[in-house]
């Protein structure tokens, strides 16, 4: 569409070294300009949102990344594949997944790997009209029908084309999306399991802040 971008992101080639839980590092260490940041990856099925808690190792401009990309292969790319588009809000979507496609918020101050993609508006006021518009049951069934075995690729969302509805209609897409995100964003009572798992690791590394980020201003609930 003239109106979105599609882009892939990049690889780490090493996620011991490079990808962490959020609750496992320091709150003051994660943002776009220092050690850690937010990362869309790949993840199970949502519609709209779903809350980001992987962090990746980018320390300010992925040269790390780069170098290990360079070990590894003898070249950069794939590490940088996408990275001048990150820190850009927009939808996301993860580039394999079951039963459908599910295109989500893509927070400004997030990465997003090589198993997750991302869409981005040209113009900002695109974005909910954008995210309720792919989320409808027949986008999601036209892609679905050019996947292969519920992968999905940037291509797919690039192939799209519809008619432009009336400012009347648009406003409701616009409308529903925003309802839908806040009741989506109000957190779920963890079962014992999740507790648990994150006792663990707070008794070796210091809790972080929000769980997630959130479309609202500010970035914080």
């Amino acid at each position: 569409s003239g109106i979105a971008l599609s882009r892939t992101g990049a690889s780490t080639f090493e996620d011991e070294r490079f990808r962490r839980i959020c609750w496992e590092v320091n709150p003051s260490k994660v943002g776009p300009q220092r050690t850690w940041c937010f990362v869309a990856k790949s993840c199970e099925f949502n519609l709209f949102y779903y809350p980001y808690e992987n962090l990746v190792k980018w320390n300010r401009n992925g040269d790390e990344l780069a170098e290990r990309n360079r070990q590894v292969n003898g070249q950069t790319a794939q590490a940088r594949q996408g990275s001048s588009f990150y820190f850009k809000p927009g939808i996301s979507f993860s580039r394999r997944g079951e039963p459908t496609i599910a295109f989500r918020v893509y927070p400004s101050a997030c990465a997003f790997s090589s198993n997750g993609a991302v869409i981005l508006p040209i113009e900002a006021k695109n974005a909910l009209y954008l995210l309720g518009l792919l989320n409808s049951s027949w986008v999601r069934a036209g892609i679905h029908t050019q996947a292969h075995k519920f992968s999905y690729s940037v291509g797919h969302s690039k192939s799209i084309r519809w008619i432009e509805p009336s400012p009347r209609e648009r406003d409701s897409i616009e409308s529903s999306v925003r309802i839908i995100l806040e009741h989506k964003q109000i957190p779920k009572k963890e079962n014992k399991e999740q507790q648990q798992k994150k006792m663990n690791y707070t008794k070796l590394r210091p809790p972080t802040g929000p769980r997630y980020c959130s479309t609202r201003r500010g970035g914080k609930r």
